[in-house]
């Protein structure tokens, strides 16, 4: 319940409620409780207002810093943090942190640190600002808006959980390197500039139920790289012109499922993905690129997708295998793939094109209206393609350099051009297809083995 006020020409730590010993050694002062008051550089009517460089320092294990105000104003790059709060087992609770001329609004670094229904806002660099070496952070229910740079901005973190926050107007949204058990959950990330969320260097990460919408900004929304054990899921990501949702450089396996991307720079995009790879149930729509996978070790699954009006191909795969050359399995199935037409510059758009995979289960999809072709299959083992529907475009399922090839059960029709187009096979099986209004029907040629065209 009190008000601190620091002077014109006051030194920079006048505003410091307290400075106890550093972190890492020495004695600190526990169990404060810091609550209640209001920290300003405001003087009264007759005087010029001060600055600082810091509002409050604290150093304490077990502390609460709740209900206070900041409206300070910081000294430019001489002002580190706005608040800094540094220890163990600190809370961090409702307070406003509406300040400017600070470098980051709020530090946190220590073991089992919670900041929670603050509102910070203004900061030259981060909103909230985690410091390496933490562990058990959670950053949850901010208002974090108007920084200069990131939202919440962190490094070398073991265990940390940034939910339900509301972050709003910064130049991005949520940014993390180098850290462990990762939660990037619940979370409004709107009007970012370089990325809705953008992790690299981490395991076992979790980026879920975000509402990332960048509409007339330039942005990202999710970009994840060389991490491992990544999952990606139930997030609408919207508007953001650099891109969706991309992986690259991924170990022990990923998971992209149950997401929303719309009317943005791409859809989702997968490159070099150690451990296997699941694209399920997501919403690709309207972007300038549909699902695009390169670089698959480990089994692959594009599963019940709806891929639709995107101004490139539907569905990319590409380089898909074993463990040193051991099995895997490419499932590519229940998918919705329509009218992706040509972008700009003009290009040849598929709905489904596979290039450099083993053992191919390509089955019941949809692909319609798609600009020119509808199914592209090139170079793969063991291939199935079965019980896909092909509709309304240039030219129908078309597979060629593979080996053991299985076409059976599919529905090809109004297609301008060859219906279905087998060739240089090992074998080839094309059994109770059905092809109506085409250029032409049925083609097979140059299988080295054997061919088979019945029941058609």
């Amino acid at each position: 319940d009190n008000t601190f006020t620091v002077t014109p020409d006051a030194d920079a730590e006048a505003l410091a409620f307290i400075a106890g010993g550093p972190v890492s050694g020495g004695e600190q002062p526990d169990g404060y409780t810091v609550a209640d008051n209001t920290f300003t550089t405001e003087t009264p009517v007759g005087f010029d207002d001060g600055t600082t460089g810091i509002s409050l320092h604290l150093e304490s294990d077990d502390a609460t810093v709740e209900n206070n105000e900041f409206p300070s104003v910081g000294t430019g790059e001489e002002a580190p943090y706005d608040v800094a709060v540094a220890g163990d087992d600190n809370e961090v609770l409702n307070n406003d942190l509406s300040s400017a001329e600070f470098t980051d609004g709020l530090f946190l670094v220590g073991d089992g640190v919670l900041a929670a229904d603050n509102a910070i806002d203004g900061a030259d660099a981060n909103g909230v600002l985690v410091g390496g070496g933490s562990a058990d952070v959670t950053v949850d229910d901010n208002e974090i808006t108007n920084n200069g740079l990131w939202g919440v901005n962190a490094t070398g973190v073991d265990e940390l959980d940034v939910v339900d926050n509301l972050i709003d107007e910064n130049l991005g949204g949520v940014i993390v390197e180098d850290s462990s058990e990762l939660d990037v959950s619940g979370n409004d990330i709107l009007d970012s500039s370089v990325a809705g969320v953008e992790v690299s260097e981490s395991d076992d990460v979790s980026v879920a139920d975000n509402d990332i919408d960048a509409t007339g900004d330039s942005g990202a929304g999710i970009d994840v790289s060389d991490s491992a054990n990544v999952a990606v899921e139930a997030n609408e990501v919207l508007g953001n012109d650099d891109g969706g949702i991309s992986l690259s450089a991924i170990g022990a396996g990923a998971a992209v499922e149950d997401n929303l991307v719309a009317g943005s720079g791409g859809g989702v995009s997968a490159a070099i993905v150690n451990g296997g790879l699941t694209v399920a149930g997501n919403d690709v729509s309207s972007n300038d690129d549909g699902i695009d996978v390169n670089g698959v070790t480990g089994d692959l699954d594009v599963t019940d997708n709806i891929v639709d009006d995107n101004s490139d191909d539907g569905i990319t795969v590409e380089g898909v295998g074993g463990v040193e050359g051991g099995p895997s399995q490419t499932t590519i199935a229940d998918n919705k793939v329509t009218d992706n037409t040509v972008g700009t510059p003009a290009i040849d758009t598929l709905g489904i094109s596979v290039t450099d995979v083993d053992d191919l289960a390509l089955e019941d999809n949809l692909v319609e209206r798609n600009d020119v072709e509808g199914v592209v299959i090139e170079d793969a083992d063991d291939v199935s393609a079965s019980g896909n529907d092909i509709a309304e475009q240039e030219e129908g399922l078309l597979v060629s350099a593979a080996a053991d090839v299985s076409v059976d059960s599919n529905e090809v029709s109004e297609i301008d051009g060859q219906a279905i187009d087998v060739s240089d096979t090992t074998t080839a099986s094309l059994e109770a297809n059905a092809v109506e209004s085409a250029g032409d029907g049925i083609a097979v040629s140059d299988a080295a083995i054997d061919a088979s065209v019945t029941d058609n």
